[in-house]
């Protein structure tokens, strides 16, 4: 029996092979089926079952393919109809704070799935649900505490360095050992 991920990763590397033969195959698929697209996508993602089976097979995808989730062990625990349950029981919520719609039809702001403690799993306890922008504005937010934190202490080992009459002997500050010789 072939397990899911040696599936995937033969469906990928067929595409990657076969990039013109995909496309055309995704286009006779569409031009075959001209009422599942871009409609059906739409109306589904309205729908509890549709926008929590979407959610569902994303928190997978981040776990399985995200450098930084695979590096801490973040795993998905929660059942697909357990999370469908727990979508459910608040979906009249969801909608009172997200089911407004722009002329085109799309969200204003979409729900989207955020982790209450960033280094734990998926769980019912450890989900809340939150606009798109506010869960991207975090993330932005920790990228640029990050690369302020790692300005500052270059510029304070460029500054140590010039105290010192010195300076580094590669690109990489104090570390590294490019350029010794």
């Amino acid at each position: 029996m072939i397990d899911q991920a040696s599936r995937r990763a033969s469906r990928k590397k067929y595409r990657d092979k076969n990039p013109d033969k995909v496309k055309a195959q995704i286009a006779n698929w569409h031009a075959e089926h001209p009422e599942k697209r871009p409609e059906y996508s739409r109306k589904t993602r309205r729908t509890p079952a549709g926008w929590s089976s979407k959610a569902y097979s994303m928190m997978g995808h981040r776990c399985e393919n995200h450098p930084s989730y695979v590096r801490k062990g973040i795993k998905r625990v929660i059942s697909k109809a357990a999370f469908k349950r727990w979508v459910e029981s608040r979906w009249s919520l969801i909608m009172a704070h997200f089911g407004v719609y722009d002329q085109t039809g799309e969200y204003r702001h979409l729900p989207s799935i955020n982790r209450i403690d960033g280094n734990n799993d998926y769980t019912l306890d450890n989900i809340e649900i939150i606009s798109q922008g506010k869960n991207s504005s975090r993330v932005n937010n920790a990228l640029a505490t990050y690369e302020t934190k790692k300005n500052a202490r270059e510029t304070k080992l460029t500054k140590w360095f010039a105290e010192k009459g010195d300076k580094p002997r590669s690109g990489k500050g104090h570390r590294g050992k490019k350029g010794r010789k």
